[in-house]
């Protein structure tokens, strides 16, 4: 969480949805916390959407299984 309030801070959108993605990878593998997992990761993939990150956005439609 200390990157994402770093990223905020400076602005740095990009670096906020690779934060949210990373954090939400991470959470997918525990099953108490899968539902989180899928915010995070929709939250890189709006993110991604809105600074026009074509990569970062299949990244995630990867990850959250988001038909294209």
């Amino acid at each position: 969480m200390k990157h994402i309030k770093i990223a905020l801070e400076r602005g740095d959108v990009y670096g906020v949805a690779v934060s949210y993605g990373n954090l939400g990878f991470l959470k997918f593998y525990n099953p108490e916390e899968h539902d989180l997992s899928v915010v995070y990761q929709t939250t890189e993939f709006e993110l991604a959407r809105e600074i026009g990150d074509f990569g970062r956005t299949g990244i995630a439609m990867n990850k959250i299984g988001e038909p294209g």
